[in-house]
C-alpha cells in the first residue's frame, strides 16, 4: 500500500528518484514509519511503470463504457527549454458511472519538428494504444496553430470522401417493401443529412479563447489607455520571465522514470486511479 502511494506521488509530481537514496530522505520515511523499508530507485521506476499500466487499463475500461469521445490536443514548450509535449485529453459521458469523464491520455514529447504529419503521426499513436478509432471520436478541439489545423483537416477530407461516396449504398425503403411510395426514402434522407451536417460542422473544432484572442487585442490596442494597462502588464511578465528563464538556463529537462520521454502513461499520470463505480 506504502509502496503504491509513493509511486503515485513520483509518478504525480517532479519527485527525484535518487532522493530514495538520499540518507536524509531515508531518515524522515523512518521518523514516520520505522517499518517502512524505502524501495531503490530502480525498483521504484518499475512501482511507477506499473501504477502507470494499471490507470491506463481503468481509462481503456471506462471508455468500453461510453459512446462518443471527444478529444483536446495542445502541444506545450517553454521558452529557452529544450523539449515539447503533445498533450491529448479525452472527454466523455461513462455510461457505467452515469459521469463525464475527464483523463488525461498522454504528454508525449516530441523529438521531431512541430509539423502537422508529426503532431497527426503522434496523436493517432496515442489513440491507437486506447482503441480510439476514427468512428468513436466525435470532436478534435484544439489551438488555431496552422501545424494543428492541417494535421486534422487533412485527415478529414479521407472521412468526407468516404461519406460521400457511399451516400446511397445500400438498401432503400422501396427495395424493401415494393408496396410503400418510394417518393420518400428516409434512409437516404438520413445519409444525405448526416453527410451534409459532417461538411458544415467539421469534426476539428477551434479553440473559442483562441479565436477572441485576436478580435479583442484588436478592441484593446485601439483604446490608447488600455493599450497603455496591456503594455505595462506584458513588460512586468517579461522580467518574470527572464527571471525564469535564467533560472532554467543551466538544467536540462528530465525524463520520467528515466525513459527517452516518448512513453506515454509513465510521462504522465492521468487524475484516475481506479474505475468509477468499483466498489
Amino acid at each position: 500500500m506504502i509502496d503504491e502511494h509513493l509511486a503515485l506521488f513520483a509518478g504525480f509530481t517532479s519527485f527525484a528518484y535518487h532522493l530514495v537514496e538520499c540518507t536524509e530522505f531515508k531518515e524522515f520515511v523512518l521518523a514516520l514509519n520505522p517499518r517502512y523499508e524505502l524501495p531503490c530507485r530502480e525498483t521504484l521506476k518499475k512501482f511507477v511503470a506499473r501504477v502507470a499500466h494499471e490507470i491506463k487499463e481503468n481509462i481503456k475500461e471506462l471508455m468500453k463504457n461510453s459512446g462518443k469521445v471527444a478529444i483536446c490536443v495542445d502541444i506545450w514548450t517553454q521558452r529557452n527549454m529544450v523539449a515539447s509535449y503533445l498533450a491529448i485529453t479525452a472527454h466523455f459521458y461513462c455510461y457505467k458511472t452515469g459521469k463525464l469523464e475527464n483523463v488525461c491520455l498522454a504528454v508525449k514529447q516530441m523529438t521531431t519538428t512541430h509539423s502537422a504529419g508529426a503532431v497527426k503521426a503522434i496523436t493517432d499513436e496515442i489513440l491507437a494504444e486506447f482503441n480510439l478509432s476514427d468512428d468513436r471520436i466525435s470532436r478534435f478541439r484544439a489551438d488555431n496553430g496552422s501545424n494543428i489545423v492541417a494535421a486534422f483537416r487533412e485527415s478529414l477530407i479521407e472521412v468526407s470522401a468516404k461519406l460521400i461516396d457511399n451516400d446511397f449504398i445500400g438498401p432503400t425503403l422501396a427495395e424493401i417493401d415494393p408496396n410503400l411510395d418510394d417518393s420518400f426514402d428516409e434512409f437516404a434522407e438520413f445519409d444525405q443529412l448526416a453527410t451534409e451536417f459532417k461538411r458544415a460542422f467539421p469534426k476539428l473544432l477551434d479553440c473559442v479563447a483562441h479565436s477572441l484572442q485576436l478580435p479583442l487585442r484588436k478592441i484593446i490596442d485601439n483604446d490608447a489607455d488600455l493599450a497603455a494597462v496591456r503594455q505595462e502588464v506584458f513588460a512586468l511578465l517579461n522580467k518574470f520571465s527572464k527571471r525564469e528563464s535564467n533560472a532554467f538556463s543551466s538544467r536540462k529537462v528530465p525524463s520520467e522514470a528515466g525513459s527517452t520521454g516518448t512513453d506515454t502513461m509513465e510521462q504522465s499520470l492521468p487524475d484516475l486511479r481506479s474505475p468509477h463505480g468499483d466498489s
